[in-house]
Parts: C-alpha cells; structure tokens; sequence
C-alpha cells in the first residue's frame, strides 16, 4: 500500500509520493528575484531557511484558478537542496494498493519522466508526479545557485 498527498492545480487532480513531502505549509509573502525563469515564483524564509518557491502550475503550463494568497506550499529536499512547490489546494492523503498504479502512459515515454503514473482511485485517475525529476539538472543547479546567494 503506498500513500500520497493530493493537491490540485486548475481543478485537477496530481499527487506525490508522501515520502517525498518534508511539511505542506500556508503561502507566505514572497521575495520576488529578478532574472529568474518565470515559474520561480521567488524565496521565502522558512524558520530561518532560503526556500525557492516554484509554481507547479507554471512549470507544468497550466493556468492556476486560485489566487496566490491562498496556495499551499509542498515543502520537498531535492539533492539536498529545500525546495517549495506552489499548488493550489491540498486536498488530502490517500492510500492505494500497487496495483491500482499504472504506468505513464506509452505517449509520454519519450517526454520529461516527472510523471511515475497514473493512479485509479474510485472513478477518477490522478497523475502522480515525481517533484524530484520536475526541474532538469540545469534548473535543479540555478535553484540551488539561487538559495546559496541568498542565504549569504
């Protein structure tokens, strides 16, 4: 049995692995950084760390029907590096036995590998993510350039 938090963006619904969330947190006020690729929303400070917040929603090109005060952030460690994914609206936890899970579909095979498959819960299918695959390695390395020269 796996379990993953739920969260929506523009109505529909993704999950991540629980295992990969660190804390899911209110949207704070955020320090917007110029020159950055534009689903970098900006930083936060998170009990006394640089957070780099990026907006899923962005990323994934999908407009967002929430306002930004009213996001959640998932709080994730990526290669050691503390990063806050902006979704619209966590909805909760669910626990799915393995063989609800299928594979991404053979269309996506050859596409970004952040989407791990596909789970059947009820009548409905949620895309589940893999945050840790999200940004590619050149947007994983400006992130963490970004918190090093702001934690200076």
């Amino acid at each position: 049995m796996d379990t993953y938090v739920v969260f929506k963006i523009n109505g529909q619904k993704y999950c991540v692995n629980i295992l990969t969330i660190k804390e899911i947190c209110s949207n704070k006020e955020t320090t917007f950084l110029p020159n950055t690729p534009s689903f970098i929303e900006g930083i936060i400070n998170l009990r006394g760390e640089v957070l780099s917040i990026i907006n899923l929603s962005k990323k994934l090109g999908i407009v967002s029907s929430t306002s930004f005060q009213e996001q959640k952030i998932l709080v994730v460690i990526i290669d050691e590096l503390l990063l806050g994914f902006l979704v619209d609206e966590v909805i909760g936890i669910i626990h799915t036995p393995s063989e609800n899970i299928d594979n991404k579909p053979k269309m996506l095979e050859n596409e970004e590998n952040f989407i791990s498959g596909i789970i059947k819960s009820g009548d409905e299918m949620i895309i589940s993510i893999d945050l840790e695959h999200i940004l590619n390695k050149e947007e994983l390395s400006s992130v963490e350039q970004l918190n090093k020269e702001q934690a200076i």
